[in-house]
């Protein structure tokens, strides 16, 4: 069956460029570059003056339907062609950015989270120890720290350079097997022992305060990070953001690490979010997990309110796109996959696979790596999370055991501290960080039920909690995980954002392509 549609012309404003020996059609308004081999740039070339419907683009070009139709899919997933669609995320850049309101010396923050360091040294563990500035790489090479440290750490091991992607170098606090070189063994910090707490670098006196700016806020939002131990003797007796403004302040007159939201946030290829939109689909995340009982009311309260906003933000754009259809090309539908609407079940197996193989068999390999430099401690948590991770995708469930009101709360506390703090809008794309962070919180829920069982105990409390959530956080949060998560964002993203009820609730995998994926541009449909 085909649909009669019409394939819209390019984009005007569109640049041709060649980088590296490859073609790409460039957009400088949003800043993508597609690739083009050579039927997709006689395609571009062939859509440049007119809309074609797709008969005349074929005859045109001389290429197959299927090969024609991948291209105009490729050009519409990134707003390259005349859709409405495009005009209205263009809108939100053609709009002029106000400037942010002058600091007007408000602190905003959320009821209910506190911080109470317990001295555990966990923040001075595992990866990327930084990153240091300046200020406090010249404070650390002022002093001679030998005389306190064991003869083994040289002057050279204090801080150590790593090249992040594109290039750019970070400098972080040196690691020996998984801990700072500063870390006594009784936990305690050399640099706050000895020069005192002034002297330590500046994210570790920020730790695990995050400062946010909104858009339009005279006022600084004050968050905390998920990695500090301290939730469960936090809610108790920890100091609220009132009790710490003297030394909030200090940290933000040395320049303290500010996050600065800047809309429009990317939702996925071609799809984007203004500060409005973005800002109900958090605070509808803050009330429902709020209002949680269960864990898999928490989850729920996360998935579901991107799932409304991003329905809502493309139903009315799909008879605007049937060109970017097989329907509209009239091309049979692909075999089942993670992705599309036939073999739900079939599916969903195969993007755990794919997850399993690419995220789990990767930890393990880097866990062999640490084990070969005699990091131990690190190849051991590695291969602990490669187990869990493995575990989980495989379809086998956990024991199950009772968890108590404490543990709960604590889960609705980290769920909570990274929506209140934006984690979600500060990363990529907001449908991958969402089913990143349910990811998270659902692989350390897997491993306090399993963990408790190898235990033989009855029930999951609050320590448990913490320790499997801290823990899954801070590896994942290392700059070689993240680059092995994002290799499977889709399959995250569809098993973890569409087909979280499976993990949570023990529900049948969905069809995404009968509700939701037909509904989503580029390659979630």
């Amino acid at each position: 069956m085909r649909v009669r549609c019409t394939i819209p012309a390019l984009r005007e404003g569109l640049e041709v460029v060649e980088l590296q020996g490859r073609t790409f059609l460039e957009d400088p308004i949003r800043r993508v570059r597609v690739p083009l081999d050579e039927l997709g740039l006689t395609i571009c070339d062939a859509l440049q003056r007119e809309a074609l419907t797709p008969a005349e683009l074929t005859a045109r070009v001389g290429a197959g339907r299927l090969d024609s139709y991948e291209r105009v899919a490729l050009l519409n997933r990134h707003l390259m062609l005349r859709t409405t669609r495009a005009s209205d995320v263009l809108a939100l850049h053609d709009v002029d950015e106000p400037p942010l309101p002058a600091f007007d010396g408000t602190l905003t923050h959320s009821a209910g989270l506190r911080h109470s360091c317990t001295g555990c040294g966990a923040c001075c563990t595992g990866t990327d120890l930084g990153p240091l500035s300046d200020d406090d790489v010249a404070r650390i090479k002022a002093v001679d720290w030998s005389p306190h440290l064991p003869e083994s750490i040289k002057p050279e091991d204090w801080i150590v350079e790593v090249e992040l992607q594109g290039g750019r170098v970070t400098r972080l606090l040196g690691r020996r097997d998984d801990r700072c070189v500063f870390l006594r063994d009784d936990n305690k910090c050399t640099i706050h022992a000895v020069a005192g707490a002034s002297e330590k670098p500046l994210m570790c006196r920020q730790f695990p305060h995050l400062f946010v700016r909104e858009p339009a806020s005279p006022g600084i939002h004050v968050g905390f990070a998920t990695e500090c131990r301290s939730w469960h003797v936090a809610r108790e007796d920890g100091a609220t953001v009132e009790s710490s403004q003297e030394s909030l302040w200090r940290i933000l007159e040395e320049k303290g690490s500010a996050i600065m939201l800047k809309p429009p946030f990317v939702v996925w290829d071609g799809l984007e979010w203004s500060w409005k939109v973005w800002s109900e689909v958090r605070q509808s995340q803050l009330d429902r997990v709020l209002d949680a009982t269960t864990f898999a009311e928490v989850i729920d309260g996360i998935v579901e309110p991107v799932q409304e906003a991003l329905l809502a933000s493309m139903s009315p754009y799909e008879q605007d796109e049937l060109f970017s259809t097989r329907l509209g090309w009239g091309i049979p539908s692909p075999p089942a996959g993670p992705l599309t609407g036939r073999g739900a079940l079939e599916g969903f197996q195969e993007g755990c696979r794919v997850l399993s193989v690419t995220v789990g068999q990767g930890m393990a390999e880097l866990a062999d790596r640490y084990e070969s430099a005699s990091e131990s401690a690190m190849a051991r948590r590695h291969h602990a999370l490669a187990e869990a991770i493995h575990h989980l995708l495989s379809g086998q469930a956990a024991p199950p055991a009772m968890t108590t009101p404490e543990a709960l709360q604590i889960w609705k506390d980290m769920a909570l501290a990274a929506l209140d703090s934006h984690e979600i809008a500060r990363g990529e794309a907001i449908l991958y960080e969402t089913a990143r962070l349910v990811f998270k919180l659902v692989l350390s829920h897997h491993d306090c039920h399993q963990g408790v069982s190898d235990g033989m105990r009855a029930r999951v409390d609050a320590h448990d909690v913490v320790d499997r959530m801290v823990r899954v956080t801070k590896m994942l949060r290392g700059a070689l995980v993240s680059a092995l998560m994002r290799r499977s964002r889709k399959e995250m993203i569809a098993l973890f954002l569409f087909n979280s009820s499976v993990f949570v609730r023990g529900r049948a995998p969905r069809a995404l392509g009968l509700d939701v994926a037909t509904r989503l541009p580029g390659e979630l449909r």
